[in-house]
């Protein structure tokens, strides 16, 4: 199978009954669990006046052509194999992949095909994952972006300075990592605040805006479970490695096959 983000691409077979659709996660808003009849008239007026009954902004390009998105989740992380309770700690800082994660990626990298653009999160396992997975490529493009950082304020999440990551041994080694463009973290940041407090709806939209000034049409997300949920239409569960693959219009996010 490959994974190049092009229309009809043969893609892992859908798992049962890992559709996408809106269901959100447990407790979140807008997932669909109240019933409308449950609500006086004045709680409903007042949700309207507040503005807190209107529908979560469209996930969609405000103009432009349609681009091939396919979204890939990073290799097993150190933080999804901590002890119960101890994922909060420090020790999880920016956590990188597991042995088994780096074989995730390894095993991808032989089936992908090259896109025109590869954008990666700032974090740790992320440009880890990118540059196994795209290794052959020597000539590939590839963007690092804090837009697509992972949502929730837990330490994995939390990005180490640019210096840090280039001085880090162990990234240094990868192939291609010298070959990544770190040149417009510094303004994005400050641009979109501290990446952690955004709500999962601004995120995305941030990252449209950021597709629509982009030339490549084919273009692969290597990128965090939370975020590619909500980009694609939150699918149940997103695998470490397992591309996904859709279509971004004015339309919206279409999920093709994953």
């Amino acid at each position: 199978a490959r994974t190049a983000a092009h229309p009809s691409p043969t893609m892992p077979r859908r798992s049962k009954g890992s559709s996408p659709g809106n269901r959100g996660r447990k407790g979140e808003r807008g997932s669909g669990s109240s019933s409308s009849s449950s609500r006086s008239p004045g709680s409903a007026r007042r949700r309207e006046e507040n503005g807190a009954g209107s529908r979560a902004p469209r996930i969609a390009l405000r103009s432009g052509s349609k681009k091939w998105i396919t979204c890939i989740r990073h290799g097993q992380s150190q933080a999804q194999t901590a002890i119960r309770g101890e994922r909060r700690t420090s020790r999880y800082l920016d956590a990188p992949v597991t042995g088994k994660g780096l074989q995730q990626a390894k095993n991808l990298s032989d089936r992908v095909e090259k896109p025109e653009l590869v954008v990666v999160s700032t974090l740790t396992r992320a440009l880890q994952t990118a540059c196994l997975v795209f290794k052959k490529f020597k000539d590939l493009k590839i963007i690092a972006t804090p837009i697509v950082c992972e949502l929730g304020k837990i330490p994995e999440n939390t990005p180490r300075s640019i210096e840090e990551l280039k001085k880090d041994y162990n990234l240094q080694m990868l192939p291609g990592f010298d070959r990544i463009d770190f040149s417009n973290v510094s303004a994005e940041m400050k641009m979109i605040g501290e990446s952690r407090s955004r709500s999962s709806e601004q995120a995305c939209l941030q990252f449209c805006n950021w597709l629509e000034k982009r030339p490549e049409r084919v273009i692969t997300l290597v990128g965090h479970s939370t975020f590619i949920r909500k980009f694609t239409g939150n699918v149940r569960r997103v695998e470490n490695c397992a591309p996904i693959e859709t279509v971004i219009d004015t339309r919206g996010v279409k999920l093709m096959k994953f």
